[in-house]
């Protein structure tokens, strides 16, 4: 209205003033009344024609004017002439303000002069729409959907005025979301982004600048495309039949919700396809179960759509368009086999005992539905055992496993994806016994000899057993008994009998025993386990092996001692026992023999005499240290007397701690009476209490010890003073001295020991004099050790200095070079590294047999090859000036190698440097290690 306002204006001469100003005086809901006062100050003695108008610019152009009060002639002598509130009624709109413009005018002689003003009406607020009318939703096709209302506005002056029309849609039960914004005359829209497979739903709506009025959309407005196919299909063996499954994309209930039914049909075998079932979707599949027309043997495919109907809708009481059948795409299943028919019959025959023959009739439709046939075996009662897996058209098959000694029963069934048949089982069948693997006898008397046999195995009906005399003797009749042992005739000279088992028809092979002979004298008996020298007042426990011809027990033995004295006794030992013992053994030569008794009616030959003698054991006495005595010299002495008129054969010493841990131990001389303990490595602690022992073996083989618990005790040198400093090529310097403790003897000399957390050690130097520093050149990185440093004093005690160490190496890896390993290389900017170990040795095949094992025997050589590679990069010229340097001369192609873990190892190193252009200041260093016999620096 800006244009409209640039008019105001109140005129201001030298002669006059116009002026015009409207109010508002009141409004009501489509009223509002305006007041107007006017003014026209003249001269004196002027008169002209004053007068008023009013143009409403929306209603007519600015040209078009309404006078709304005037006064003829203007008041003379100067006066103003004022039309005060002139009335006037203005509609007021509901699509926008009115502006109304009021217009002075002055006449006088022909001159017209005016003032404008433009008053503002304010417009009535609207109010909200009323709601669309009958609104309804037609599924036309997969693509487009017809939505339509009836409009409920007449135009931008009526207070509920439709300015847009606003479609809202949900998919598959989504929230709703707006999908059009048509302008207010709109009574239709046809969506157009739909698509096959959704449940869609709308919203019509009304709006205005004061809001919106949704339509009730009750179930016209649900629209059900064409439905989707399922996620997947699933079939799964139920019962004798199939069970369906159908499923769906469960992350969206309102697409299940909008099928109406599920459709199955079946097809038996490429027959004629047959309706099977209707399911209503659940929320996440379909589970129609489907029972075959026959529960075994036939070949099952199904198809499968869903069916929905597109929502018919009605206006003013009338439907709109026809109701929709909608189908889905046709599914098909793959061909599904119902579970097998059994096969038809099982026959199983005997072939040999190692060899069993199955024969068998296949079931009704086997060459469609069949898709194998398993066996098991049942042995001797026990559980079925799978056995064997066959085709679908085998009809025999031979079971090779089998032996002797068994009852075997069989069954079959086939098989396919949907499952296994009934089982179809054999009868028994049995193999022949297995042979004895033992026939032992038991002479009865002189002319019955008991027969017993082991090994048999399987159940068996009996036993036949035979006997013969000679080795060459003919076999005679065979005796039958239901179980051993067997009383069996026998006869003068050697006996021989063999069993065998029976079980019906079925014989095993024979057993053979060894020849027995009824009632023969026993020969003589062997004498076993005697030494050569037993302890005097000892025993000597005299053992016999039995040398019985008829296989008689041993019912008494006699055993005869001859003393050192001459003096002979016979001493009987009544039952079976094969073992007498001599006691009370005096000094000097036994000598002893024994013959048994078996059933034979008399004692059997003596055998060969066996001989012992009887010794004293030697005599052993500690001499020094005395029993609690304490010693307090190093190299610590242990002295004893031995007295044995057979001589001292050998002998041994042993030093333990008090709790029995040995300190020392060594063989010595037999002639050597006394032995020193040196140190360092095997020195006792100061104060602490031990036991010395020695053992003395004499000529005569006859050992015997003695000991004696002594103390060690000696004065000791002051600890030494040591620290240690590590310097720029990673090597410990460790700076010594003597310890200065009041009352301590000299230090004569000081070692250091690299000990490393398992307990390994390694000399860094000893025999220091005063204050000196050793250099350990090969610590190792980034782990924890300790330095140990020894005081040693003339006496050989000892005190120690411990210093725990860490080498940090800033994540660098070291290479060591020279005897001394005075050069070392750091390197450690992006390092790669691999390392390989491998043992050498030898692998065998062996042909075994049946039973070998697949995979090849190891045997060690107790070598092996240690190899690995490290990359560096090197940002420094100088340094890869040095590492070029150092790999180019041959006295280094063995150096130290210590890796960033702790570990160090001699290896033969092989260098390769690179660089390029794209890479400034950056060399690449790699290292190709192979690791050969350690060797240790010259430290020092």
């Amino acid at each position: 209205m800006a244009n409209y306002y640039k008019h105001d204006r109140t005129t201001t001469t030298s002669a006059h003033r116009l002026w015009v100003n409207p109010v508002i005086e009141s409004m009501d809901g489509g009223r509002c009344v305006v007041g107007v006062r006017s003014m026209c100050h003249a001269n004196s003695n002027e008169q002209g024609w004053v007068a008023t108008y009013v143009h409403d610019w929306q209603e007519s152009w600015p040209d078009d004017w309404t006078r709304i009060g005037s006064n003829f002639t203007a008041p003379p002598g100067g006066r103003d002439c004022v039309m005060t509130y002139v009335k006037s009624t203005v509609t007021r709109r509901y699509d926008g303000d009115r502006y109304v413009m009021y217009h002075m005018q002055y006449q006088r002689d022909g001159t017209v002069e005016t003032a404008t003003k433009t008053l503002r009406i304010p417009r009535i607020p609207y109010e909200a729409p009323r709601a669309p009318k009958d609104p309804y939703a037609l599924y036309e096709s997969d693509t487009s959907v017809l939505v339509a209302w009836t409009r409920d506005s007449d135009g931008a002056n009526e207070r509920q005025h439709w300015q847009n029309v606003v479609i809202y849609r949900s998919t598959d039960g989504g929230g709703y979301a707006r999908v059009a914004t048509l302008g207010g005359g709109a009574s239709s829209w046809r969506d157009v982004t739909v698509g096959a497979g959704h449940v869609y739903a709308y919203i019509v709506a009304s709006s205005n600048s004061r809001g919106e009025t949704r339509a009730s959309t009750g179930g016209d407005l649900m629209v059900t495309t064409t439905p989707a196919s399922p996620r997947r299909i699933a079939i799964e063996p139920g019962g004798n039949g199939y069970k369906l499954f159908v499923y769906f994309d469960n992350s969206n209930r309102a697409r299940v919700d909008a099928i109406d039914s599920i459709e199955v049909y079946q097809q038996v075998d490429g027959g004629t396809w047959e309706h099977a079932s209707s399911s209503t979707p659940s929320s996440r599949f379909v589970d129609g179960y489907v029972e075959p027309s026959s529960p075994t043997g036939e070949n099952h495919r199904y198809r499968w759509y869903a069916v929905s109907s597109a929502t018919t809708p009605v206006r003013h009481g009338v439907p709109v368009g026809g109701r929709k059948t909608l189908v889905s795409k046709r599914l098909y299943t793959d061909t599904y086999r119902t579970r097998p028919a059994g096969p038809a019959s099982l026959a199983a025959a005997r072939e040999s005992d190692t060899r069993m023959n199955l024969t068998w009739a296949l079931g009704p439709n086997a060459a469609n539905t069949y898709g194998g046939i398993s066996i098991q075996r049942s042995d001797d009662g026990g559980d079925y055992a799978d056995l064997a897996s066959v085709s679908a058209t085998a009809t025999a098959w031979s079971d090779t496993t089998v032996g002797a000694g068994h009852v075997y029963r069989y069954r079959i069934a086939a098989y396919n994806e949907a499952g296994a048949s009934d089982w179809v089982a054999s009868g028994d069948i049995s193999t022949a016994p297995s042979a004895p693997t033992l026939v032992t006898t038991q002479t009865v008397s002189r002319d019955t000899v008991s027969v017993d046999a082991t090994g048999t195995l399987g159940s068996v009906t009996g036993y036949e057993l035979q006997h013969r005399v000679g080795a060459d003797g003919a076999w005679g009749d065979a005796r039958r008994a239901t179980s051993l042992p067997v009383d069996m005739p026998a006869a003068d000279g050697a006996n021989y009998y063999r069993v065998r088992a029976y079980r019906n028809d079925l014989v095993s092979g024979w057993a053979t025993s060894g020849p027995v002979y009824t009632l023969l004298a026993p020969l003589a008996p062997t004498i076993i386990d005697m030494r050569g020298v037993y302890a005097v007042g000892g025993s000597c426990g005299v053992k016999w092996r039995l040398n019985h011809p008829d296989g008689s027990a041993q019912t008494a033995a006699q055993v005869e001692v001859t003393t050192p004295d001459g003096r002979v006794d016979v001493r009987t030992s009544e039952g079976t026992a094969q073992a007498y013992p001599v006691t009370g053994l005096v000094e000097g030569t036994y000598l002893v023999r024994v013959r048994t008794h078996g059933a034979y009616q008399g004692y059997g030959e003596w055998s060969g005499y066996a001989a012992f003698s009887a010794h004293r054991a030697p005599a052993v006495a500690v001499t020094s240290p005395t029993e609690g005595g304490t010693v307090s010299t190093v190299p610590l002495r242990f002295e004893w007397a031995v007295t044995d008129p057979t001589g001292v054969m050998a002998q041994s010493v042993t030093v333990f701690t008090g709790a029995g841990k040995v300190v020392a131990q060594a063989e010595v001389e037999p002639g050597a009476r006394s032995y020193d303990l040196y140190p360092p490595s095997s020195m006792p602690a100061n104060g602490a209490r031990y036991r010395f022992e020695v053992s003395v073996t004499g000529g005569s083989t006859l050992a015997s010890s003695a000991s004696a618990a002594f103390s060690f005790q000696c004065s000791t040198p002051s600890a030494p003073v040591a620290s240690v400093t590590i310097d720029g090529g990673l090597s410990c310097h460790v700076r010594v001295g003597p310890g200065a403790t009041e009352g301590a003897v000299a230090t004569e000399s000081i070692s250091v020991e690299r000990v490393m957390s398992d307990g390994s050690s390694s000399v860094i130097a000893d025999g220091m004099v005063g204050s000196q520093e050793a250099i350990d050149k090969l610590p190792p990185l980034n782990t924890r050790f300790t330095y140990e440093v020894v005081a040693h004093a003339a006496s050989g005690a000892e005190a120690r200095t411990m210093i725990a160490t860490v080498v940090d190496s800033g994540g660098m890896e070291a290479f060591n070079f020279g005897p001394h390993a005075s050069t070392c290389l750091r390197l450690g900017l992006n390092t790669s590294a691999r390392d390989r170990v491998g043992h050498n040795g030898e692998t065998f095949h062996f042909a075994t047999g049946r039973d070998a094992a697949a995979l090849p025997t190891f045997y060690p050589e107790r070598t092996m090859e240690s190899t690995g590679s490290r990359s560096y990069l090197i940002t420094d010229v100088d340094q890869y000036r040095q590492v070029r340097d150092v790999a180019r001369a041959p006295s280094n192609s063995v150096c130290w190698f210590r890796d960033f873990w702790g570990g160090c190892h001699r290896v033969r190193a092989g260098w390769e440097l690179g660089y390029s252009s794209d890479k400034w200041s950056q060399w690449d260093v790699s290292v190709d290690l192979t690791e050969v016999e350690w060797e240790e620096p010259l430290n020092g």
